[in-house]
This record gives C-alpha cells, sequence and structure tokens, in this order.
C-alpha cells in the first residue's frame, strides 16, 4: 500500500468513509490533521533514533507516523478494531510500527518503552493521566488534553480548578505546559481546544505516603469549600491524641487551600497504614 498523507482533513475523511467508520463523540474520537500542531507534540517528545514509543488512542495515525520517522520503535494501542484495522494497512510500509488492538487501561506502560505520547480520549483523561503517573518506567511522556483538563493539572492551591487529579498527579510527576492547540486542527472538528502538556517522573513521596494522600483526598474534596477540620468530621476521620500545633493550623484552612505538602503532612498525621 501505497504511503498515506493522514495529516490531512480530506485523507482523513476518505479514510473514515472507506473502513466504515463514524467518529464517535463521546469517546473523543477526533483525529489530529494539522501537520504543524502534529510535529510540534512529536518533536516535544525529544525523540532518539533508540528511543521505544508507547502511543495511546493512535487513530489514523497521524501522530504515530510523524513520530516513526523519528524513533526506533512505535507501539500504536488503539481500542477501536475498525481504527486498528485501518492503521494497520496504513502503515504496513513502515518497519518500526506495531498496531496493538487493545484497551491502554488494562494493559498499562510497557517497561520495554522509554517515552508515551498520546492524544487523550476526552473520556478517559483521569484514568489515563493517573495510570500514566503511577507507572514511572518512562523518561518522558507527551500528551494532548483538553485544555480545561490541563489547567486543572496545573492549578494552585486556592483557585476554582485545583482537586484531587491537581494533587495526585503533581505529587508523582513534573508537568511542563508545552503548547495550546486550537480545534480546528482536528477532524471532527471537536468542542473545545486542547493543550499539550509534558511528563517527566518526579515523585516526590514513597508510595505508601501516596496512598495515604490519595485516601485523605478522597474523602475531603468532596468538601473542597469547608473548614478542613469540619470536612474531617463529616467524613468520619478524627485527629489522634493531643494535636501538634502545625496540624491544628491546618484545620483552620480550607479544603481547596491545602498545599501539597500541607496535604502530606495532614495524611500522615492522620492515616497509619
Amino acid at each position: 500500500m501505497q504511503k498515506v498523507d493522514v495529516l490531512s482533513p480530506r485523507i482523513v475523511r476518505k479514510l473514515l468513509k472507506k473502513y466504515k467508520i463514524k467518529p464517535r463523540k463521546k469517546l473523543g474520537q477526533n483525529f489530529i490533521v494539522s501537520r504543524r500542531y502534529a510535529e510540534i507534540i512529536v518533536s516535544s517528545l525529544m525523540l532518539k533514533p533508540s528511543d521505544k514509543v508507547y502511543e495511546i488512542g493512535a487513530g489514523l495515525g497521524g501522530l504515530t507516523l510523524t513520530a516513526a520517522r523519528h524513533a526506533a520503535f512505535i507501539i500504536a494501542v488503539e481500542i477501536d478494531p475498525y481504527l486498528s484495522k485501518a492503521l494497520k494497512d496504513i502503515s504496513v510500509d513502515y518497519y518500526n510500527v506495531q498496531v496493538v488492538n487493545a484497551d491502554a487501561l488494562h494493559l498499562g506502560v510497557p517497561s520495554l518503552v522509554n517515552k508515551v505520547l498520546s492524544n487523550v480520549p476526552y473520556s478517559i483523561s483521569s484514568k489515563l493521566l493517573i495510570m500514566i503517573a503511577k507507572s514511572q518506567t518512562y523518561e518522558l511522556c507527551v500528551l494532548t488534553l483538553q485544555r480545561e483538563f490541563v489547567e486543572r493539572l496545573l492549578a494552585k492551591p486556592g483557585t476554582r480548578e485545583y482537586g484531587r487529579l491537581t494533587v495526585i498527579v503533581n505529587l508523582l510527576c513534573d508537568i511542563e505546559r508545552i503548547a495550546d492547540i486550537p480545534r480546528q486542527a482536528f477532524y471532527p472538528t471537536p468542542d473545545v481546544d486542547s493543550a499539550v502538556i509534558r511528563l517527566r517522573p518526579a515523585p516526590k513521596v514513597s508510595l505508601i505516603t501516596l496512598e495515604k494522600v490519595e485516601e485523605l483526598s478522597r474523602r475531603i474534596f468532596s468538601y473542597r469549600r469547608k473548614l478542613v477540620g469540619r470536612a474531617l468530621k463529616i467524613a468520619g476521620i478524627y485527629p489522634r491524641g493531643a494535636v501538634p500545633s502545625e496540624i491544628k493550623e491546618l484545620l483552620f484552612k480550607r479544603v481547596y487551600e491545602l498545599t501539597l505538602e500541607e496535604l502530606v503532612l495532614l495524611a500522615e498525621y492522620l492515616f497509619d497504614f
């Protein structure tokens, strides 16, 4: 099969028609059709000829084939069997691309890869991001996400966007915002703009401490605007014995005002497991 230029709205429409694929909005099936933005995304991975890339939600291969020109090997995972079949045909002349029809949430990040790439389907953004952040087996990860979602990841304590996801991911990774991408760079055109981020594994706490912070944030962030002391009481969590002064101070802050460091301090004090 002749190599196909999948970074073209016209070609993408033809491929979708050929393979009888109707993009599903609820699954976030929007395909990148801008060569400029595809290059920005892939260049953010800083690929070398020795790199092995794990791509999640490969679609019709706009990023896959761009990355394949720079990396040693691409494992392109696509859950949709029709898209997977199309991508296998499209990439048949690329010796360094392996297409896998599977659910990446079930596979995890394989240890044989050192870089991760994904135009993340909006419907699984939180689950996928947590999975990637926890894996810690890669050097670098570049993700394209809904812009409002990225703003949540980069939110500061005390802001409306700050929440559990902000806390967990930032305790595991360093996050860098690379670029904003207009919705017109995709087909079909989504309802929102996107942004590209780069993650580097950088755990700030042990796995045990992370579990404690996850448990605490799960139980009190539903009451984000309440005082911490009140939120703990509603959640059925009670400080043990004489409360140290640094913990007492935290009880009079709003839940959404707690910094990462304060959440770690509070979680370590409250939980013993």
